[in-house]
């Protein structure tokens, strides 16, 4: 099964480099926190294979959030697009970076460092 799903994060601290993915503090004012969304995020992904360009980073920014919401979660089964790339084409010049990547493989990116963007990037590339 297919699906996707996306929302906003309330971080509880400053957004970040909100040039690099155009998140303001703004947006975030009354986005859920992560607990709030956990149960919804712990039933898409239950039974899922993870698909990531850099799975490690993702993965571990889930840990932390499933850690620090209090849920318990067993450790995803995942692939990693980034992992793949640099196996199958070791020594690139342009690099792994999932926008050099998704060019290579002639796939448009259209909202760079956004997470349904992104997923749907990613989802083309392991294609």
């Amino acid at each position: 099964m297919t699906s996707e799903w996306s929302s906003l994060v309330h971080p509880d601290r400053d957004p970040g480099p909100t040039a690099v993915h155009g998140i303001t503090a703004d947006d975030l004012a009354s986005a859920p926190r992560f607990s709030d969304l956990a149960p919804r995020l712990a039933a898409e992904l239950d039974g899922a294979v993870i698909t990531a360009h850099n799975l490690a980073f993702d993965a571990a920014f889930l840990t932390a959030e499933w850690t620090r919401s209090g849920t318990a979660r067993p450790r995803a089964q995942g692939l990693c697009t980034l992992t793949l790339a640099r196996d199958l084409h070791p020594g690139r010049a342009e690099g792994y970076s999932l926008a050099a990547c998704s060019a290579a493989a002639g796939i448009h990116q259209a909202e760079a460092h956004r997470a349904l963007a992104d997923a749907r990037v990613t989802a083309d590339l392991l294609a």
